[in-house]
């Protein structure tokens, strides 16, 4: 949300001062709404209008959906955030970071296609990054966000 769209009833700014990590993050049921300021990002995934009831949802699968998902700010930044999760969790062990991330964000562990084509990919961002694995393995994360299967709840 633009800065300058959240303002209060007063004309007082709402703090800018506060630093993104573990202690503010929530689920998007708990998250503060201004009402006369949507979220962007809930907007595009049909998200409710908090400020009139609501008895279905209506749901579409459109290309700004996509677009928000390859180029929004956010999705880099837990792309990032899961990418340092899975070098944790795996240790240096690329094949074991992808399994850990596969296991992660779609409750499964990749087939064989799947893995040979996710190590083709780290290897080539790997070398566009110049050598820069975490920079590839955040890219990774970023695709295995972007799938259906990880989206939408089959």
């Amino acid at each position: 949300v633009p800065p300058e769209m959240v303002i209060s009833a007063l004309g007082k700014p709402y703090p800018k001062n506060i630093k993104d990590g573990p202690d503010i993050w929530r689920r998007g049921i708990y998250a503060f709404v201004k009402r006369t300021v949507p979220v962007p990002m809930m907007q595009v995934f049909d998200g409710a209008d908090p400020s009139a009831s609501c008895a279905r949802r209506v749901q579409t699968t459109v290309a700004p959906q996509a677009l928000l998902m390859m180029n929004d700010a956010f999705i880099r930044a837990r792309s990032a955030d899961f990418a340092k999760r899975l070098a944790v969790d795996a240790g240096d062990n690329l094949a074991g970071e992808l399994e850990r991330a596969y296991n992660l964000a779609l409750g499964r562990l990749p087939i064989a296609a799947e893995k040979e084509k996710a190590l083709r990919f780290l290897e080539a961002q790997t070398a566009r990054h110049a050598g820069d694995r975490s920079e590839a393995l955040r890219d990774f994360c970023q695709v295995l966000f972007t799938l259906n299967e990880f989206i939408y709840v089959d």
